[in-house]
């Protein structure tokens, strides 16, 4: 009798949701998809009503960057394309033979983004060569004399006053790369040397690992060298001039978009049925 009366008090609704529960969820198999040195591999995906989700790693088993744009996703299911909520003009960016993951969200799409085997399209792959042409940019004089410079697009200041010592050196700078839409800049200030009269150079033991700009996108580099020996063998950074050669630091040039053919995603049974 209590089995029965506790049958009797059971939801109509009790157990797994049904597909066309409007809370159902569908949740799809982890899915793989290589275009030549790149793979991107689409994990924990799931779409219902309210809510729906894919983390795609890209691996890069290039030497060039690969962008990956924020809202650089189309998801095609039940005759409509949706795309995530990332901001427009935002990207990721892979170094070569490096990876990175990168979520798209796609909330409150309503009951025709649920469905079975939707098509998922990376829209928003680029490359840029990690040869791009290097931008030649004036010697960095020490005492600062020119405080402003520029490297093709790149434009440069110094930030606040440099620190001179005997044994010492440091300063800042911040580059604003003004390139135009369709082009990327690479800096690196781990390129640039302190170079004394005798043309002896020094690492910059500051420099940090090259990073991409896009146009408008500002970036601060550092500068430091404590290896210089004083005079008489060397210089007095207090008082003596020097400079800063950056070389290979500013890089800029095209992007170039990759088509990724569509991935179609099947459902994964047994996660949906433990998820509804």
């Amino acid at each position: 009798m209590l089995i029965l009366a506790a049958l009797l008090v059971m939801p109509a609704d009790a157990g797994p949701r049904k597909e066309t529960h409007k809370k159902h969820v569908f949740w799809y198999q982890d899915t793989e998809h290589t275009e030549g040195k790149l793979t991107f591999f689409f994990q924990d995906p799931f779409a219902g009503a309210e809510d729906g989700k894919v983390r795609v790693q890209t691996t890069n088993g290039s030497g060039d960057y690969v962008l990956v744009a924020h809202d650089g996703l189309e998801w095609a299911v039940n005759g409509k394309t949706f795309t995530p909520d990332g901001k427009s003009g935002r990207y990721d960016f892979v170094p070569p033979m490096g990876d990175k993951k990168q979520t798209f969200g796609f909330p409150l799409q309503g009951a025709e983004f649920h469905g079975r085997d939707p098509q998922l399209t990376l829209t928003g792959i680029w490359t840029l060569s990690s040869e791009a042409p290097v931008q030649a940019a004036p010697d960095f004089e020490l005492p600062v004399a020119q405080p402003e410079f520029t490297a093709g697009d790149f434009r440069c200041k110094q930030m606040g006053d440099a620190t001179l010592k005997t044994d010492k050196a440091t300063f800042a700078l911040e580059c604003m790369f003004t390139g135009e839409k369709g082009t990327a800049g690479i800096v690196n200030s781990n390129a640039a040397t302190f170079v004394i009269a005798d043309g002896s150079e020094f690492a910059n033991e500051a420099g940090s690992d090259a990073e991409v700009v896009m146009p408008g996108d500002t970036v601060k580099l550092k500068f430091k060298n404590t290896v210089i020996q004083p005079r008489p063998h060397g210089v007095d950074m207090q008082f003596d001039k020097f400079g800063v050669t950056f070389g290979d630091t500013f890089r800029q040039g095209p992007l170039e978009q990759v088509a990724v053919g569509a991935v179609t995603l099947p459902v994964d049974d047994t996660r949906t049925a433990e998820n509804n």
